[in-house]
């Protein structure tokens, strides 16, 4: 439908070529539309082509005679040839001839060239799509993340509790259970009963002893 639609647009050039393959396209795509309003035109009208069948027909001609003159050129012949029965069917069949003549540049090369530079520039978006999901990885992963407004206040509380973890690592690694962050009511409690245990050891013992003789 893009190359039907391409063709309509250049319904005034009568210069340059068409490949084989565009214009068969055309005419199909063509036909298929002149068959389907035919179609609907006679059943409104009880089987007589109306108003519409009228309009199509008018409106396609100059499209047609201008992409058959082009199609012409493309196998390095006159425009004109379009006019002789049989013999512009034949050369519409025909391959066109490679490489530039004397109506232009051959079609398939610059259609090749416009499909490659379609590739690099692919090619490139998704190269550029990848360099940003990557950036987008890397500021999902650091640490503490900024916007205009300031720090994240998440990342920031994380920062304090480091740094009194640190701050407070002495004391830890010497055996005391007390917490970073508040004293542990436990282990103050067994601090302070510690000496009234060691002072009555004596006294437990000799009572044992007694007992015992």
């Amino acid at each position: 439908m893009q190359r039907y639609l391409k063709v309509l647009k250049n319904y005034a050039e009568f210069s340059g070529r068409t490949r084989r393959q565009h214009y068969w396209v055309f005419i199909m795509c063509s036909w298929t539309l002149a068959f389907l309003i035919a179609f609907g035109d006679g059943t409104l009208n009880d089987g007589k082509p109306g108003l519409l069948w009228s309009i199509y027909s008018l409106g396609i001609l100059a499209p047609t005679i201008a992409v058959g003159v082009r199609r012409m050129h493309d196998v390095d012949y006159s425009g004109w040839w379009i006019l002789v029965p049989i013999v512009n069917l034949f050369i519409a069949l025909t391959e066109g001839q490679k490489g530039e003549n004397r109506f232009g540049p051959d079609p398939k090369a610059v259609t090749e060239s416009e499909q490659v530079l379609a590739t690099v520039a692919r090619a490139r978006a998704v190269n550029s799509e990848m360099r940003a999901a990557s950036a987008r990885r890397e500021h999902i992963g650091t640490f503490v993340s900024e916007n205009h407004l300031g720090p994240d206040p998440m990342a920031a509380t994380t920062t304090r509790h480091v740094l009194a973890t640190v701050t407070n690592a002495p004391a830890v690694a010497s055996g005391s259970s007390e917490n970073p962050f508040k004293p542990e009511p436990k282990s103050a409690t067994a601090t302070e009963s510690c000496p009234a245990t060691v002072a009555g050891a004596p006294t437990f013992i000799s009572e044992i002893r007694a007992e015992s003789e």
